[in-house]
């Protein structure tokens, strides 16, 4: 699922790329790849030992009802609106670290990795006025929770916010000239990863001095162990199926010829995730099957349907995201019209 354009005109040529993808995923170190490949890496410490840009970064997601440890829960298409008064501040930011990554002005593409992209990239976007391209780099979730250098947290909330952190990187990939690769990929796989990476580069309109080998010291380093899958086991159904979805975006999605602009093809590639043992391991309640003849959820459908019936007396009703259909199924025998 690729397919690159190299040599863009200047109007298309991308300004930088943001790696996005949950803390323990790889971010840090496809940006170090991206800057041996050529690109400016942004990002330092100051005196104080923190770097502005994450400083800033942390204050966006404060103002948006959120934090590192929780993102925000406002739409992506709200970020930008929503975060306008930091556009000043962020210009000026961003210039700084512009001119300590040693590439002032447009001479080089930028790279810049910091998790909290994956929501923040609208704003970013559009205070820059600049033309972006994004990195989605994904791990297995079992893995980043074995990891323990993601966050602080439960494990179950480390799955919700490697969860969070993949869906909102993948709205960003919609917009974007994107590239998605997973960690276990680059480590399995480094020379053929590094490979597409430079494609990648190369079709967002810039072709830069590359330090191949250096970029593979960096990949050489590490356990071949890492790029073993989790046992899935361990992971709710929900999140196995997220992963699978993203395995399926796999590769550079550049141009109208990329599958990232033809929707049937993802909805083909995922429509049989969800099926009888998805819903059926996903949706239990206290250990109770979600399925046929189960009580409790007999009578949760057969309450909620009376309802619907009884408030507003419809004729005809469609449930869009029905799982199995059994509510479909009470309001039928109930008189209604439904459709799932």
């Amino acid at each position: 699922m690729s397919g690159t354009r190299k040599h863009a005109p200047d109007h298309e040529r991308v300004e930088g790329v943001f790696v996005l993808g949950m803390h323990g995923s790889g971010v840090e170190l496809v940006q170090a790849l991206l800057n041996r490949m050529g690109l400016r890496s942004l990002g330092s410490e100051a005196a104080d030992g923190i770097d502005p840009l994450v400083a800033l970064n942390d204050r966006l997601l404060e103002a948006s009802g959120g934090s590192r440890r929780e993102l925000p829960e406002i739409a992506p298409g709200e970020v930008a609106r929503m975060l306008g008064r930091f556009a000043d501040e962020a210009r000026s930011q961003f210039g700084d670290a512009r001119e300590a990554s040693g590439a002032p002005g447009d001479a080089l593409p930028w790279v810049w990795a910091d998790p909290a992209n994956s929501f923040l990239i609208p704003f970013w976007a559009h205070a820059l006025g600049a033309r972006v391209a994004v990195v989605l780099v994904h791990r297995n979730p079992g893995a980043v929770v074995r990891s323990g250098d993601s966050l602080t947290m439960t494990d179950a909330d480390l799955l919700d916010q490697w969860d969070r952190h993949n869906r909102a990187a993948m709205v960003q990939c919609s917009q974007w000239p994107s590239m998605v690769l997973s960690y276990e990929e680059l480590v399995s796989t480094p020379k053929e990863t590094i490979f597409e990476l430079g494609e990648f580069v190369d079709a967002c309109g810039w072709s830069v001095a590359s330090d191949a080998e250096g970029a593979l010291e960096l990949v050489d380093g590490l356990s071949r162990d890492e790029a073993t899958p989790a046992d899935g086991r361990a992971v709710g159904a929900q999140y196995r199926v997220l992963g699978q979805v993203l395995e399926q975006l796999h590769g550079i999605h550049i141009g109208p010829e990329t599958p990232r602009d033809d929707p049937t093809a993802l909805l083909e590639a995922v429509s049989n995730f969800y099926g009888e043992d998805y819903y059926g391991s996903s949706y239990d309640q206290s250990g109770v099957p979600y399925q046929r003849g189960e009580k409790l959820w007999e009578d949760l459908f057969a309450r909620l349907a009376d309802s619907i019936v009884a408030t507003i007396g419809p004729r005809t009703t469609l449930d869009a995201g029905c799982a199995t259909g059994m509510v479909v199924e009470a309001l039928r025998d109930r008189g209604v019209d439904a459709r799932g």
